[in-house]
């Protein structure tokens, strides 16, 4: 099996990489070659420290995801199964409307026909699965306490309308049979470890990361504000699980929203004060900014995760948990 990570070099991609070297998992035993495409050239010694695999081909392609001939080359390996976590983030990709469509929507079309087009050179032989990273971005308001299932798309952002347009794609190609794909909405990750990206959920990850390392911190938002949660841990074994669906599994089911832990700001100060001692919530500078909490308030805070749970996939207990969790993976750092 040959899996391939787009997006490989990013928090996600690099985790994701490790975690289908070391778990064990059927994908990893059946994995003979792992590629990771990016930007930029992922740090390979980083992520196969602590792995238990051998004899996995590890490659790296580096360039613009949305340069065609790239994307030629990508797809004419012929991975059995494709991550796509590769885009430029909410904050980003509002500020840059033509670097977001670009990165987002054309660069993604143009993998999915590249695709295509293996697949029609193969006579129909070739159907990867595609497991897309889709966001919540993909609702906006009004909606209801809990959104369902089938509640419909009525994006907020730029960075909603492009995760959307891809899901519909991806969707499209699987129903023509090109793919195998399925769309999974990631629910906001904390704590990223790191620094502050340009995503308007970034704030999220800093009024943990930063006051654990005895460093203030800009509160843009209400303490009142309710999100939508999952930690990098959980949302990993989340993608592990869901490349191992089996194609009768996702037939019906080409989108999902992941299970997620749904928390105020205030809960989450409330959990690093827990963990960490309750003089590190001075660090925490309220300050609002009307954009980023515009763009937080339009999306909703629970969802209905049945499908996800009956297909295995699970979600994190409190938060309090995901604020140790990180404490400890920093400290083994």
């Amino acid at each position: 099996m040959h899996i391939m990570i787009i997006g490989g070099a990013g928090m996600l991609g690099q985790k994701l990489a490790s975690a289908i070297l070391a778990n064990g998992e059927p994908l990893t035993t059946g994995c003979k070659k792992l590629t990771l495409v990016d930007i930029v050239e992922p740090d390979v010694a980083l992520i196969k420290s602590g792995s238990i695999c051998e004899g996995i081909e590890i490659e790296t392609i580096t360039g613009d995801f949305s340069d065609g001939l790239r994307l030629s080359q990508i797809a004419s390996e012929r991975p059995d199964v494709i991550y796509h976590l590769a885009a430029v983030v909410s904050g980003e990709a509002e500020a840059n409307f033509d670097k977001g469509y670009e990165a987002n929507v054309k660069a993604s079309w143009g993998l999915l026909e590249a695709l295509r087009a293996e697949h029609e050179a193969s006579l129909g032989g070739y159907c990867p699965r595609v497991v897309f990273s889709s966001s919540l971005a993909v609702y906006g308001p009004p909606f209801p306490d809990v959104v369902g299932e089938e509640f419909y798309l009525r994006p907020a952002s730029c960075y909603g309308t492009q995760k959307a347009m891809v899901e519909l794609l991806v969707s499209d190609y699987s129903r023509r049979g090109f793919i195998d794909g399925i769309s999974v909405r990631l629910p906001t990750i904390v704590v990223r470890p790191g620094r502050p990206n340009a995503a308007a959920s970034s704030f999220l990850s800093s009024i943990i990361r930063e006051p654990l390392k005895g460093e203030k911190t800009i509160l843009p938002v209400s303490p009142s504000s309710v999100v939508w949660v999952s930690s990098p841990k959980v949302t990993i074994e989340n993608f592990v699980r869901t490349g191992l669906l089996s194609a009768k599994e996702t037939a019906e089911t080409r989108v999902m929203n992941l299970p997620g832990l749904k928390v105020s700001v205030g809960e989450m100060i409330d959990g690093l004060k827990e963990v960490g001692g309750s003089e590190l919530a001075e660090l925490i500078v309220p300050e609002t900014d009307e954009v980023v909490s515009k763009i937080v308030l339009s999306w909703p805070s629970q969802f209905v995760t049945e499908r996800a749970v009956q297909l295995g996939l699970i979600g994190d207990v409190d938060f309090v948990s995901i604020v140790r969790q990180h404490v400890e993976e920093t400290s083994a750092q």
